[in-house]
This record gives structure tokens, C-alpha cells and sequence, in this order.
């Protein structure tokens, strides 16, 4: 019996809260459209827009400042780098607005487990925002370009030299044969020819070990090269039609939710204050 009174005195207490929401239904409708215009207003007119774009690029599998997410986007955010791009677009180098911009507004993703990562640009201006990230992709190129070309260097010097010594280790094993061939058509004893064929015989299995070691590198070598790529640009950045902030819809949406939170509360504690003067 004391559950089912305090199921009813639940159930009352329930229809009389909607009913006090109910009634007071207009104020909290007018400051969710107050709320909602204001919203409107600050982003229609007070916020400065913002417009963004992108592109898709693909680093290089060399070792280097350009091979990293975390180098590469440190490289292009860099003064060196960023510096003469940014200066024709009013951003001086060793200036905090520089230094806020290329922070803020320059930024680098790697796109899940890939090679690939997206570069993003913002700017207060569709042309600005495109220019720079043109600029940057370009910067990107070349650098991962000089340092590719110079990792295939030394790749290919270091190529070259396990050639050398393969020629050599085989022109030494021909030379070696030979001398056998000659031994065994000399006047010595068999016993003395026996003796400087064995020692002959263990040059030649070392100049072959030798050889076979330094073909191995250069088959390992040969299959590594075949697999290195350039760095390359997938995606080129483009001219953005439409500012991404301010986001109008979502911040009204936004501003009539807390308005309607904050009229809902306004509500209850109004007649929370009026049963206490009571």
C-alpha cells in the first residue's frame, strides 16, 4: 500500500512539473529565439570567416626530414620554409602573427596507416587559402625531391662498390684457376703440387664466399631501389566556393539548446524560490 501512494505522489509530482513547463512554454520559446538570432547575428556579422582546403600527399620511403609526419609538418611550419610563402601574404617570419598562423592554420595528418598524408590550409580569404597551400605542396615536393635524389645517391655509390668488388673477387677466382691449371701442367712433384693446389683450392672458396656476398647485397639492394618512390602530390589543394566558419546553422542549433537547458532550469528555480518564500 505506502508503494502505490508513493507511485501516485511520483506521478503527480511528474504532471505537475509538464504542467509548469507548459505554462511557462512562451518563455522558454523566446529565449531560444532570442538565443538562435543572437547566434545568427555574432556569426553573420561579427565573426570573420574562414575558409579551407586541402591536399593529399604521398611521402617518400627514404630517410630524412621528409619522412615523417611530425618532421615534415614541423619543415613546412618552419620559418625557411613557411617564411617566404606567409611573407607575401602579410605574415612576417619571427612574428607572433606568423608564428600564430603557421600553427594554427597550417596543419598535417597522416591518413591511417598510409604513406599519404592531408595537408590543410585556413585562411580568412578562399584565393589566400589556396596560394598557400599550393606554395606548400610545392615547398613539400622539393624538399623530399633533394632528399630522395640524394639517398638514391649514395644508394647507387654504394651499389657501384659491391659491383667493384665483385669484379674483383671474380677476376682474383680466374686467376686462381689459372694457376691451378698451370701447377698441373709444371714440373713438380706431386707432392709439392698437392700441397700448393690445397692452398690454391681454399683462396678460390673464399673468393666465392666473397663473391656470393657481395652479389646477395646487390640483388638486396637492387629490390630495395625498385621499391622507393618519389614523394608525389595525389590530391592538388583547391579553390574553396564557401567559408567553413563561422558554422551559422550549428551555432544556432548549439545556442537554442543551451537556451533551452537554461530557460527549462530558469523555470524550476523560480518555483523552487516561490515554495520557499511560502
Amino acid at each position: 500500500m505506502q508503494e502505490n501512494n508513493t507511485y501516485d505522489e511520483y506521478e503527480i509530482d511528474l504532471r505537475e512539473y509538464i504542467m509548469l513547463l507548459w505554462n511557462k512554454k512562451w518563455l522558454i520559446i523566446g529565449l531560444v529565439i532570442i538565443a538562435m538570432v543572437a547566434a545568427w547575428a555574432v556569426s553573420s556579422f561579427i565573426m570573420d570567416e574562414t575558409y579551407e582546403t586541402e591536399a593529399t600527399l604521398r611521402m617518400t620511403d627514404v630517410s630524412g626530414p621528409f619522412r615523417s609526419v611530425e618532421q615534415t609538418r614541423e619543415n613546412l611550419r618552419s620559418e625557411s620554409i613557411a617564411g617566404p610563402i606567409l611573407s607575401e601574404f602579410g605574415y612576417e617570419p619571427s612574428t607572433s602573427r606568423f608564428r600564430s598562423f603557421a600553427r594554427n592554420n597550417i596543419n598535417l595528418n597522416r591518413i591511417d596507416d598510409t604513406n599519404y598524408i592531408r595537408l590543410e590550409v585556413a585562411a580568412g580569404e578562399a584565393e589566400t587559402a589556396y596560394q598557400i597551400a599550393q606554395r606548400m605542396s610545392d615547398a613539400f615536393i622539393e624538399g623530399s625531391d633533394e632528399q630522395y635524389d640524394n639517398w638514391m645517391s649514395r644508394r647507387e655509390d654504394e651499389l657501384e662498390t659491391y659491383r667493384q668488388r665483385r669484379e674483383n673477387y671474380d677476376r682474383q677466382i680466374q686467376e686462381a684457376e689459372q694457376q691451378i691449371q698451370e701447377l698441373a701442367e709444371s714440373d713438380l712433384d706431386a707432392a709439392a703440387r698437392n700441397l700448393i693446389d690445397s692452398s690454391i683450392s681454399q683462396r678460390i672458396s673464399l673468393y666465392v664466399q666473397e663473391y656470393d656476398r657481395q652479389q646477395e647485397r646487390i640483388f638486396d639492394l637492387e629490390d630495395r631501389l625498385a621499391d622507393i618512390e618519389r614523394a608525389e602530390v595525389i590530391n592538388a589543394a583547391y579553390m574553396p566556393t564557401s567559408p567553413s566558419e563561422p558554422r551559422v546553422r550549428l551555432n544556432m542549433a548549439v545556442a537554442a539548446v543551451l537556451a533551452g537547458m537554461i530557460g527549462v532550469f530558469g523555470v524550476f528555480f523560480i518555483e523552487f524560490l516561490k515554495e520557499d518564500d511560502q
